[in-house]
């Protein structure tokens, strides 16, 4: 029963720890003590007015899938 509450303890603890290295950064966006910078406007290098179609994939570690990235 003890081993059983040991492990069931390391296991939730383990899942508490991030390894984002952002995390201080995240933590402190959360409280408002930093406010993110949103008003960077992109100038992509397209002709103004004319649309075009944009798709993006997420690779799931397959090398089939990355060649298709």
């Amino acid at each position: 029963m003890k081993l059983l509450l040991c492990v069931s303890f390391l296991a939730l603890s383990a899942c508490s720890v991030s390894k984002n290295p952002l995390r201080k950064q995240v933590k402190l966006l959360q409280k408002g003590v930093i406010q993110e910078d949103t008003s960077y406007i992109y100038a992509l290098p397209y002709e103004k007015g004319k649309t075009f179609r944009v798709i993006q994939v997420v690779s799931a570690g397959s090398p089939i899938r990355k060649s298709r990235a």
